[in-house]
């Protein structure tokens, strides 16, 4: 009889460490999903945000300089430090059409992030 509760007893246990061993794995897997699909979100809403960004200011400042060489607005794509080398008459225009792109970027990420936040409502 006492080996009987033993055995009773070793068994409850192990079924105890297995249950205990199946939600450590299933949450070891579920962290280890999101941390790659958030990964894998970075680096799309990274991409579009660019290209966003560079569409954008091609067409702003095709709007406020109309005449800037294309060598010229392939650099301001590159890095604002193109900016300091360009003459003051273009300075202030390309500027605008900079802030006016950084503007419209920035509505890209209000309007994902409302997005990512409603998505993540559903997950349970």
């Amino acid at each position: 009889m006492a080996r009987q509760r033993r055995n009773n007893s070793t068994s409850n246990n192990a079924d105890r460490i297995l249950s205990k061993l199946r939600s450590y794995f299933r949450d070891i897997v579920s962290n280890l999903y999101c941390q790659c699909y958030c990964s894998l979100l970075r680096c799309y809403y990274s991409s579009i945000a660019q290209t966003i960004f560079t569409n954008q200011l091609k067409r702003n400042l095709a709007i406020e300089v109309p005449n800037l060489p294309a060598t010229v607005i392939s650099a301001l794509e590159q890095s604002l430090a193109t900016l300091e080398e360009l003459d003051s008459s273009v300075r202030e225009p390309v500027l605008r059409a900079y802030l006016h792109s950084i503007a419209q970027l920035f509505l890209f990420g209000v309007v994902a992030s409302v997005f990512i936040g409603l998505c993540a409502m559903y997950v349970d």
